[in-house]
C-alpha cells in the first residue's frame, strides 16, 4: 500500500534512563539485546526509503505496534 511512496515515518531510539521514561506514553520501551531503549515519539519525522537499509535492521518491532500508534496519538491528538 505505502511502496509507491519515497518517504517513510520514523522514530529515534535512546538508551532508557529514569528522565526520559517518565511519560510512557509518549515513550514506549524497546529492548534490543537485552538493553532499554525508548522510543522518542516527540521526535517523529520522515526520511528517504533510501536512508532505510535491510541490513541495517536490529529487530522487528511489529510487536509494539498498539504502543507506537497511542504514542502518536497522545502526541498528536492529546489522547
Amino acid at each position: 500500500m505505502l511502496a509507491h511512496l519515497n518517504t517513510r515515518l520514523v522514530m529515534p531510539l535512546t538508551q532508557r534512563t529514569d528522565s526520559n521514561s517518565q511519560v510512557k506514553a509518549l515513550t514506549p520501551v524497546i529492548t534490543i539485546e537485552q538493553v532499554d531503549y525508548v522510543v522518542l515519539a516527540t521526535m517523529i519525522t520522515t526520511t528517504d526509503v533510501k536512508n532505510l537499509k535491510d541490513e541495517d535492521a536490529v529487530m522487528d518491532a511489529s510487536h509494539l505496534r498498539d504502543q507506537l500508534v497511542s504514542a502518536v496519538d497522545m502526541m498528536i491528538l492529546g489522547i
